[in-house]
């Protein structure tokens, strides 16, 4: 019988999976990012190595690792995705790896299954990388904070408006944009050469 007064217990340690996970990405991105190449890429030099780490992340499967399996994906969960993202944060690891999950994510839980069967496994593998373009200048950042729109036209949308903090924005090939569309936060993927 449930006790509604009993304090509620969650566990909040890592199976040996995650712990696992987690050291995993901290060697991978300790031994393939130092702080020199870190430094290297904050005093704006080459960025070979956040493009190396991208194909290496992409080989491992960590831009696939909460995607469906049918979809290319490993069919891991968001916790297993914040702890790459978290190791990779930590080591201030550059590269499309945590935006390009996140709009997998948004993809796989969208209502355009053709969209989802022709995005997500290149997404996955690591041949297509993506960004969201959500925040607009001087908004919260909440579906409040929209105001760019979406026009249909005979084949396809107008999509208006400015956006700001575009993470990756400037290696991604896709972007996910949110506008409004007849009032309603619609999200629409752009090829980024559009948005250029």
């Amino acid at each position: 019988m449930h006790d509604p007064d009993a304090e509620a217990m969650v566990d909040f340690e890592l199976s040996d999976e995650q712990a696992m996970l987690k050291a995993a990405t901290r060697d991978v991105v300790r031994d393939r990012y130092p702080m020199e190449r870190v430094r290297e890429g904050l005093e704006g030099g080459p960025t070979t190595s956040a493009t190396e780490l991208w194909r290496l992340g992409a080989e491992i499967g960590w831009t696939g690792l909460a995607l469906p399996e049918e979809l290319g994906g490993s069919g891991q969960g968001l916790v297993e995705q914040a702890l790459v993202a978290e190791e990779r944060g930590r080591a201030l690891a550059r590269g499309a790896v945590e935006t390009t999950a996140v709009v997998g994510l948004a993809l796989a839980r969208s209502d355009s299954p053709e969209l989802s069967a022709d995005l997500l496994p290149r997404l996955a593998a690591g041949t297509l990388r993506a960004t969201w373009a959500f925040a607009e200048p001087g908004r919260p950042w909440t579906l409040d904070g929209l105001t760019a729109t979406a026009t249909a036209t005979g084949d396809g949308y107008v999509l208006q408006g400015r956006k700001t903090l575009v993470e990756d924005a400037g290696v991604a090939d896709v972007v996910l944009v949110t506008a409004l569309l007849d009032g309603r936060p619609t999200n629409f993927v752009v090829d980024a050469a559009d948005l250029r």
